[in-house]
């Protein structure tokens, strides 16, 4: 009992933005548990793994690919939500049939092409993270990661890399140690305004004043 209290069960979804092809989003698809991936990608995805289940309205899957995987298909006709959406909530499912196991679910695939879906994508991340309850979704690219927070927090990252914080709170103040820039006189009306700031040292915490929605980007420092 305590082997299964105690495993984690790492999901990756792929959506059918611009597919990865950085070392570290990649090690995060190769290593992933379970994959799900939207039906737009699959194609994509096949020149490195098979999926375990593909998600979707099905709208965009070639026939000899809905063919070829009937068996692991999850079509979802209505289009109150987008792909990305029907594919985590998948993953809500499949981790209800294991309560006692902890799961973590990273996003690849999420950015660019069209930029109206990149962005809902990005926003989206708050709403998993609002399902979830612990902090356990996140969304990686070749550029970088979105991080869903809720409080004060403290991670670790490379020197040089790009940090911004996303939020719309008001009443919200951030104290940041490790960053350039002070963020602790930032007043949160506009998304920009705790945004392209610089990690100067291997440690960078924040703390929030009170709990709040926030969205932490941290880039990768080769891609600045």
């Amino acid at each position: 009992m305590s082997e299964i209290l105690h495993k984690t069960i790492h999901y990756v979804i792929v959506a059918s933005g611009d597919f990865p092809t950085g070392e570290i989003p990649l090690r995060h698809l190769m290593e992933a548990d379970l994959v799900i991936c939207c039906d737009g990608a699959i194609t994509q995805l096949l020149k490195y793994r098979i999926p375990d289940y593909i998600a979707g309205d099905m709208d965009s899957i070639p026939p000899e690919m809905k063919t070829r995987f009937g068996s692991i298909i999850r079509h979802i006709k209505e289009q109150e939500s987008n792909d990305l959406t029907k594919a985590f909530l998948l993953v809500m499912e499949l981790t209800g049939a294991e309560p006692l196991t902890k799961f973590s679910v990273t996003i690849l695939g999420a950015t660019g092409k069209r930029e109206d879906h990149t962005l809902g994508n990005i926003a989206l991340l708050l709403e998993y993270d609002s399902i979830i309850g612990d902090g356990s979704v996140q969304m990686i690219s070749d550029y970088g990661r979105f991080i869903p927070l809720r409080d004060s927090c403290t991670f670790d990252v490379a020197t040089g890399s790009p940090v911004s914080i996303f939020s719309d709170d008001r009443t919200l103040n951030i104290i940041a140690r490790g960053l350039e820039y002070p963020t602790d006189k930032v007043v949160f009306d506009a998304w920009w305004k705790a945004t392209l700031n610089i990690a100067i040292a291997p440690q960078v915490s924040l703390t929030f004043n009170h709990p709040s929605k926030v969205l932490l980007y941290i880039g990768e420092q080769d891609k600045i």
